[in-house]
């Protein structure tokens, strides 16, 4: 990573709670699920405070999700998610990959996605109402990401394998790691 961007990854992995990332995407084109309707959702859990999003639905597949408190620094910042069916995960969970969208709340619209930009990684399981996040921590799930080679570097764990981070998602997902985040549809 260069060295004058690892301070903003750090703030960025600390909203994501010591993430697990590549360098662009790991998926390419791969094939997409929707699970969720489009619509404003509240997101609860971690250390924040609640914090409200507009979640969209885009033709290609994926969603954005923009948080919408007006007056706030979150106002208009977000991401772009995509949601894998992994083979081997549960029915209703799911690989999402996220990647960074800042200043959408201007005229322009937001400022775009490079394809080298960070990608962020973790689980999603659907709910009646909403989702329940599951994301990894470097740290905390290090007995997941070392066998593998992964090490820890400035709270981030960077993944250049999909066949790697594919398997480091199963065995989170198999190790009983409960949900810190929750979403729910207003």
């Amino acid at each position: 990573m260069n060295r004058p961007f690892r301070p903003l990854m750090a703030l960025s992995c600390l909203l994501l709670a010591g993430c697990w990332q590549s360098n662009g995407s790991l998926y390419g084109k791969v094939d997409t699920v929707t699970p969720f309707r489009a619509g404003a959702i509240t997101q609860t859990g971690g250390k924040q405070a609640a914090q409200n999003f507009d979640l969209t639905l885009a033709a290609d597949g994926s969603y954005r999700m923009i948080g919408s408190d007006k007056g706030t620094d979150d106002f208009g910042e977000g991401f772009i998610l995509r949601f894998i069916a992994l083979a081997g995960l549960p029915a209703n969970v799911y690989e999402y990959e996220a990647v960074s969208l800042s200043h959408c709340g201007q005229k322009s619209g937001c400022d775009p996605v490079k394809p080298d930009d960070p990608r962020y990684y973790g689980l999603i399981r659907t709910t009646l109402d909403g989702a329940d996040e599951i994301r990894p921590d470097c740290k905390e799930d290090a007995a997941i990401t070392t066998p593998a080679g992964i090490k820890e570097d400035d709270g981030v764990c960077t993944f250049q394998s999909r066949l790697v981070l594919d398997n480091s998602l199963l065995a989170l997902a198999a190790s009983g790691k409960k949900a810190e985040h929750l979403y729910r549809f207003h």
